[in-house]
This record gives structure tokens, sequence and C-alpha cells, in this order.
């Protein structure tokens, strides 16, 4: 089955979500894989959404480590734990920061295959069995989409259309140490003018659009500021781990799926003139008003 692209931005009920709703119907337990890119794999228990992987958002072993809540020994144990035993407790790891991440993870990968509204098909696969880890109770396709639309109304109101602004590079302008906060520090120190907002959230172990809203708050206070041009010697991710790799700890073993999740958005994709001066006046038109609130969508 394939959709059709109805312009820019994300589109009201994209093939994918539509085919969402039906499984959600039908109480279907399985993967349904998406083909974009992003390629995704969003499995279901029961019609409800347990985990979604795809290489446009972190995961939850990534959202763990990365952002330092758990060592790469911890997260390794609970998954090998996790795959042998199917319904691990997480060791470790605790069963309530395991949780929250993967909430957070399955809202997120919602939110980041929603910003790229072409045409997919997208092939359902009935009793394909879910990661070693994947939420117990599931969420509704209905609720992760709305959760989507409404981080992607906050962007939007606030700065610009989010597919837009995962293009920027942003380049620090002041030393880590003068972030005003340890996240803001970590966004500062790895924003070199080639990473995306997407390559940032992979790095400190954070959503996506929590990333892109923390990305915009820095460079409307000027502590970012946005790269014209891509740096020469960026490189492509690839497809996540079950853990990020360590020397000390090698992991022979891969995320069931991650193989087969190859294309990831355009890693040299670059803004255009048009969106760029877009983006230019609400900035320069909205920093006061930003300078005024916190946060982002939470």
């Amino acid at each position: 089955m394939t959709g059709t692209a109805t312009g820019p931005g994300p589109a009201p009920h994209p093939e994918w979500v539509e085919r969402l709703r039906r499984l959600h119907r039908e109480g279907f337990t399985g993967c349904l894989t998406v083909e974009g890119p992003p390629d995704a794999r969003v499995h279901l228990c029961g019609g409800l959404l347990v985990a979604v992987r795809t290489p446009a958002a972190p995961g939850p072993g990534t959202l763990l480590v990365r952002s330092g809540a758990v060592s790469e020994r911890a997260w390794a144990a609970a998954y090998e734990r996790g795959e042998a035993d199917g319904a691990a407790d997480g060791g470790e790891v605790g069963a309530v920061l395991l949780e929250l991440a993967l909430v957070r993870s399955v809202l997120d990968g919602v939110f980041s295959l929603a910003l790229r509204p072409e045409a997919r098909s997208a092939a359902d696969e009935p009793g394909a069995p879910a990661p070693p880890y994947a939420l117990a109770e599931g969420i509704s396709p209905g609720r992760a989409w709305a959760e989507a639309q409404r981080r992607i109304a906050f962007l939007t109101a606030r700065w610009a259309p989010p597919a837009e602004l995962m293009a920027l590079r942003p380049t620090a302008t002041a030393p880590a140490d003068t972030a005003p906060s340890p996240a803001h520090a970590r966004l500062m120190a790895g924003a070199d003018g080639r990473r995306t907002p997407r390559d940032l959230a992979f790095l400190s172990g954070r959503e996506v659009s929590g990333v892109l809203a923390d990305v915009m708050w820095l460079v409307d206070r000027g502590l970012l500021e946005i790269a014209a041009e891509p740096r020469e010697g960026l490189s492509r991710r690839r497809p996540e781990p079950a853990a990020p790799a360590s020397p000390e700890a090698p992991l022979a073993k891969r995320l069931p799926g991650a193989d087969s999740v190859r294309r990831a958005p355009r890693a040299d994709a670059v803004l255009s003139p048009e969106a760029a001066a877009r983006l230019r006046g609400r900035l320069a038109g909205g920093a006061g008003a930003a300078r005024g609130g916190e946060g982002g969508p939470t």
C-alpha cells in the first residue's frame, strides 16, 4: 500500500499512520515495517505500540547510556538478560528508568517519522517478535500521533516547522562551561557546524524533539549560531546497535531488525534559501518573545 504526500510539512494522516490505526482496531500483534527514509520497525502488541526502532531517533539504549543514566555494562547486561528471559526487570538499569526510556523512545520515534510525509509503502508482519525490551503496556497509535502533532505545532509556532529545523547545523559561540545547564552544555560541546539536531540527539542521549527546542533556545540567546553550509568530513550514522560499542565490553549482538533498517535521513541536507530566509525572519522577530520563556515540548 502506498500513500500520497499532500505538500510540505507533516501530512494529516500519512499512509503508515492509517495502517497503524487499522492494526490498532484489529488488535494486531507483530511488526509494521515502514520503508522511508527513514526506515522503521514499529512493534505492536494487541494493537498498541510497544517499540519503535528507526535511525531517525535514539532507541532506549542510547537514551540511557549516552545521557549517563546507566553504564554501558549495565545496559549490555540488561539487554542480554531481556533477550534470554523475555520479561526481565532491567537488573541494574531499574524497571522504572527502563520504562521511561521505552516510552520516550516510542513517542520520539513517531515524532521523527512524522517529519517525513513523503509516500511510503509499509508491510505488516503478524507475530514478529518485539525487541528484548518493549513496553509492557503499550501506547495507542492515536495518542502517539497526537503527541507528535503537539510537538510539531509547538516548534512551528515558536520557530519554524521542525522538518526545516532538522537541516540546521549549529555551532557554539561560547565555551560549553558558560551554558545555563549541563544538558545545554552537552549540546554546545557537540555543536561543531557539522552535526544536525538528530546527530546531537544521538550524541547526548535525548529525544530529537527536545534537542530541537533546546538548540533553537540557545540560538535565540546567542550561544549557538547556525552554519550556512555543512563543514567537510560529515559522515552518515549507521543503524543503532543494542548499546554503544566499548573496547572493554564489546557487544556482538544488535537489536533485532537493526540490520534491516538501513536508510537514514540525508546527512548532507541544508536549508533551502527560502526556508533559511523564513527562519531568519522568525528568529529576528521572535527572539525577544522567546527570551521571556524557558523550555520546549514535553
